[in-house]
């Protein structure tokens, strides 16, 4: 009978996730906290990390997993479209 071992002992390792494991570094300036708060508010909504954590909250399942990123490709594309205008739709000849 074989022996089950683990290779470490502590927390999930989640170097493989970009998002988990950097560092945001807020300075505060004259003790103003509210304008630290805000700037690192606006660093992490930039970096995505609230959309993370509201993801993260619970489970989601394999087929939601693909239809949500099925969705977010689409409007990646849509949105593609609407910054470079409706040239690629449009007919070349006429």
């Amino acid at each position: 009978m074989g022996l089950i071992t683990r290779k470490s002992f502590g927390p999930p390792d989640y170097s493989s996730d970009s998002t988990i494991g950097k560092h945001l570094q807020v300075f505060v300036r004259d003790n103003n906290v509210e304008q630290a708060l805000k700037a690192l508010k606006r660093k992490m909504q930039r970096e995505g990390i609230f959309r993370e954590m509201r993801r993260r909250k619970a489970y989601e399942k394999p087929s939601e997993r693909r239809t949500r990123e099925k969705a977010e490709a689409i409007r990646r594309r849509a949105e593609g479209g609407q910054e470079t205008g409706s040239a690629r739709w449009s007919n070349p000849d006429a």
